[in-house]
């Protein structure tokens, strides 16, 4: 490694695509990714102490770090954890950091999959709704990053993207839409490697490779939550707007997918 520093993060959004950028990312032979990929580093979750400091992240992730141009890291909790930017900015001034973000209704049935999966949600999808403040004041996993019932509040992007608008310079900082990468991989791609540094012209072999998907499932949602959920993000996604200067009308309604979910 020789000294060199790690030139950018992924910090989320947590179930919006990361880990299908991270592959991405880690396909280009100019970008080195941390290794291993789970558990991930959270090395920026909590101050550096002895024994955990910037020698040691730079020695456990990044010690096979060879001939690449750049390397980086991934980490989904960082969006929504206070102090990242801070961190980030203390030890790594000139780090860049990378978000990727998805419709927040979405993203919270692709949440719930996720902790139903794991063992950790026994409730239907429109109880865990209903019930979300109650469990996160009442309900606390010390021996997780983030609260795995979070699947409205870790949706508020615009609030959760401020601190690392006003601290990082704007070229520092890169902002992508699932949705985008998905319809046009390739320029999106292109943005992302151009970003870090690298030939933005490389197209890794899978491109169109799915990563960390859920399987098919009986999932059933009312219509009473779906408008519960698109009344609470309404604000919200209006400010991302002004935020990222982008229209996302779509966020606002029905979309496809949980149409497809709704119980009749």
């Amino acid at each position: 490694m020789s000294g060199r520093e790690p030139a950018f993060v992924i910090g989320g959004g947590q179930r919006c695509g990361s880990t299908s950028l991270y592959h991405l990312m880690d396909a280009h032979p100019d970008i080195y990714m941390a290794k291993p990929i789970r558990p991930e580093p959270k090395f920026f979750l909590k101050d550096p102490t002895a024994g955990r400091d910037k020698s040691w992240y730079l020695e456990t992730y990044f010690s096979d770090w060879s001939n690449e141009l750049v390397a980086g890291e991934k980490s989904t909790s960082y969006l929504e954890t206070t102090g990242v930017v801070h961190r980030i900015r203390d030890m790594f001034p000139e780090m860049k950091v990378i978000f990727i973000l998805r419709n927040p209704i979405e993203r919270a049935i692709s949440n719930y999959r996720f902790s139903k999966k794991h063992g950790l949600e026994t409730l239907s999808f429109d109880q865990a709704i209903s019930q979300e403040d109650r469990r996160l004041k009442t309900q606390d996993y010390p021996d997780l990053s983030t609260n795995p019932f979070a699947y409205q509040r870790r949706g508020l992007y615009a609030d959760m993207l401020k601190p690392f608008i006003q601290e990082l310079p704007a070229g520092q900082l890169k902002i992508v839409s699932f949705d985008d990468l998905k319809a046009r991989p390739e320029s999106v791609l292109s943005e992302l490697y151009e970003f870090v540094g690298v030939d933005s012209k490389f197209r890794p072999a899978g491109l169109h490779e799915k990563h960390n998907a859920h399987s098919q499932d009986n999932l059933r949602i009312s219509h009473e939550t779906l408008d519960r959920m698109l009344n609470f993000f309404l604000e919200p996604n209006q400010r991302l707007e002004t935020i990222l200067g982008q229209n996302l009308g779509a966020w606002n309604d029905a979309s496809q997918l949980a149409e497809e979910l709704l119980k009749h």
